[in-house]
Formats: C-alpha cells, structure tokens, sequence
C-alpha cells in the first residue's frame, strides 16, 4: 500500500494542516512557508520509499506476524510464490477473509451453513510447494463439498500444538463455527514447542483492539515501523536459533528426537510435554465448544528410508487412547511403497510430500471419510 501504509505519510497530513492553521492565523510566513513545503515533501518521500522498500526487503510479505498466535497469512491475497527446493515450480497461493488457505480469495462467514470441518496443520497441510487444487487439503476440500460439507484450512508453515491451540482459540472465541476439527500433528512440532514456548499471546484490552488494525497496517506496509516494533517491542526468544547453534542445526535437527536419544534429552522430553500439554488444551476447547476432535499422524522420508521408528506415531496413538479420541496414521500407507519409489512422494531434497505424495495423503483421508460418513 504506497504512501498510505506508511505513519510518516500522515504525519505529512498533521504537518499540512499545522501550516494551514498558522497561515490562517499569522498570515503569509515566508520562512514558515519555505520550511514547511520541504518538509512536506521530504515526509512525502520518505513514506513513499518507507512502502516500497518492505516490499524489496520481504519475501512473500503475505506471511505476518500475529499478536495472539504469533504468525500467519494476510486475508484475501492472491500471489505467486516459490518453495524450498520445489522453487523452478511458482504457484500462487490464495486466502479468503479469514486468512485461510482457499482456491480463490473470497469471503467466508465464520457462521457455518451445514457441516463444517477444519483442517490444521503446519507447512504439511498448507501444502507448500503446489496450487491448492493439488495438495491433500484442496483435494479433500473439494471432495467433501460434494457431500454438502465445507473444509477450512488455517493452517500455516511451522506451526505446532501451542500455535494450533491459540489459532483455534482465537477463531472460536470470535465466533468461528465447526463441527469437527482434524488436527494433523507433524514430526517437526516438537522441536518447534520449544521453539514458541516463550510467545505469550497479548492481551486484548478495548484500547488494542481499536488500535490493531493502525498497527497491521504499518506493520505490514511501513519498513521503519516494522523494523522499529520488531527490535524494541517484539518479545525475545531465548531459544531461538543461536541457542540451537545456527539455523541450518535447528532445521537439520527437528526430526532427531525420534531416534537420537541425545536430540531426545537436549529437547525431545521438554517438547513432548508442552505438545501434549497443547494439544489437551485443544482437546478441552473442543469438549467444551462440542467439537469432535480426530488426530492425524505421518511419516517423513527418513521414516520410511532409515528405519527411524514409531515414537512420533506411538505417542500420539497413546494420548488419543486415554481420551477416546478418534486417531488415524498414515505409516502403513507410506510404507506399503516400494523403497525404490519413495523418493517420488517428497520434493526433491525436502521433507515435504510431492504431488503424488498430497495424492497418496489424500486418498487416505478420503477412504477415511468414505466409511466414517456413512456410519
């Protein structure tokens, strides 16, 4: 948003109507009148290069920061974007009015008309990588729309349970309706509890919520504002990525805790309790708002090629046996493919599934609904 997203265009404004007041008053000044054109066209400047510059200085400046669930999309964009190691292959990502992953942007009620499901995930389920209409998500969506039931998709890369809980806490406490709630708990969402486990969402007085739409607008569109608000007022992550070495060790390390009993004592235990404690949270949310709550669990590449073992599915399987939750896994699906061909349901050098990985994902969730709707 040129000139308009910038604080320093409307103290132009302020400025402008200084120096109208004083002519009215004093009369004609010529040293004020001089001083005041260039200062004005100095502010006017500067907000312009202000709104350009964070468009240079950004990449995919749809993705923002968030006061209650720390980071998430900008409602109603429609923008091309790349991935990881998937990057020679540009898709566009789109979001409705509520800054959900959708086909199009467009406007969705948080009243729901019928049968309503969300879908919540990490980079897993946003489908990073490909158009909505070819990943696990955009599939099952479009599907489950010719049964008469809408799919909601809220979710975001590097997401985790504290994320998921506050996500959905925040959407229900605004009035979002479901009926059931499928939550799709990654590998990675361990490493990254401990991650996120300083974000503390902020409160929500009368005065923030009349200030916080200024506050997205320069956040979102001012380089200085941003730069100013993620230096001096941002809270500070102790365990960010110096404290797990660089940001290469934080990524190369985020499935370790499945087989490394180093990785499993440095964070995997922490991690695994604040997982669980989240994801009970989401648990009671949905008890308490009548929600049925179903977890999904899946393997990674290396699960399928390294022989890592089931602790990612197995602690999940036991938290939803001691709460009667409904608990689906796909590792048996993953590793009924040929070694050989593995390789071929994961971007290249990536963890994330490929085309015919979301399709696999897919058809799994389908032959899951085929039977579960028609009981």
């Amino acid at each position: 948003m040129i000139l308009l997203g910038s604080p320093f265009f409307y103290l132009s404004l302020v400025v402008a109507a200084i120096l109208i007041l004083l002519v009215k008053i004093k009369g004609p000044v010529p040293f004020l009148k001089t001083f005041s054109i260039n200062l004005l066209t100095l502010l006017v400047l500067f907000s312009f290069f202000d709104t350009v510059a964070i468009k240079f200085s950004t990449k995919d400046d749809f993705r923002i920061s968030h006061y209650y669930y720390h980071h998430g999309l900008k409602a109603l964009v429609s923008e091309e974007t790349r991935w990881g190691s998937n990057y020679d292959n540009p898709y566009v990502l789109n979001t409705n009015s509520l800054g959900f992953i959708d086909f199009e942007p467009r406007e969705v009620s948080l009243k729901k008309n019928g049968k309503r499901f969300v879908l919540m995930g990490d980079s897993f389920i946003e489908g990073v990588g490909y158009p909505y209409e070819e990943t696990l998500a955009g599939i099952v969506t479009r599907e489950l729309a010719k049964k008469g039931i809408e799919v909601l998709n809220p979710s975001v890369i590097s997401y985790s349970p504290k994320l998921y809980y506050l996500k959905m806490k925040y959407y229900i406490d605004q009035g979002l309706e479901l009926d059931e709630l499928f939550l799709f708990i990654d590998i990675s969402d361990i490493i990254d509890e401990v991650y996120y486990d300083y974000f503390n969402p902020a409160e929500i007085t009368v005065l923030s919520k009349k200030l916080r739409p200024l506050d997205n607008l320069f956040s979102h569109n001012s380089y200085v504002y941003r730069e100013i608000k993620l230096k001096y007022f941002e809270q500070i992550n102790p365990k960010g990525f110096e404290y797990w070495g660089g940001e290469e060790k934080f990524y190369g390390m985020k499935s370790h805790w499945i087989f490394s009993n180093e990785a499993y004592q440095f964070y995997g235990r922490e991690g695994i309790e604040l997982a669980k404690m989240h994801v009970n949270e989401i648990w009671k949310l949905c008890n308490k708002n009548g929600i049925k709550l179903h977890i999904i669990v899946y393997p990674w590449h290396e699960n399928l090629t390294n022989n890592t073992g089931n602790r990612h599915r197995d602690l999940w399987l036991d938290f939803s046996k001691k709460r009667s939750l409904s608990f689906l896994h796909m590792f048996n699906v993953f590793r009924d493919i040929p070694r050989n061909e593995i390789g071929k349901y994961f971007i290249e050098k990536d963890i994330h599934w490929s085309k015919d990985g979301h399709r696999l994902a897919a058809d799994f969730m389908l032959d899951f609904f085929d039977g579960y709707l028609d009981n």
